[in-house]
C-alpha cells in the first residue's frame, strides 16, 4: 500500500495522494485506469491523451 490505506482514490495502482506533487499543476482524469486494456480507457487511449498532452508542451 503506497499511502498505508486500502481505500483511496486513484487509478487502481497509484493513489492520487502519491501521484500529486506540491506546487505542481496536477490533473485528475476521470474513469481512466493505470494499465492498457482494450475494454477500458487508460492513459494512452487516444481520447485520453488529448486530455493531458498539452501539459507536455
Amino acid at each position: 500500500l503506497t499511502t498505508g490505506e486500502g481505500a483511496c482514490w486513484g487509478d487502481g495502482i497509484t493513489p492520487i495522494t502519491a501521484a500529486h506533487l506540491a506546487h505542481a499543476k496536477n490533473l485528475v482524469l476521470q474513469d481512466v485506469y493505470h494499465s492498457p486494456n482494450p475494454e477500458i480507457a487508460w492513459y494512452g487511449s487516444p481520447e485520453i491523451v488529448n486530455q493531458w498532452i498539452e501539459y507536455l508542451l
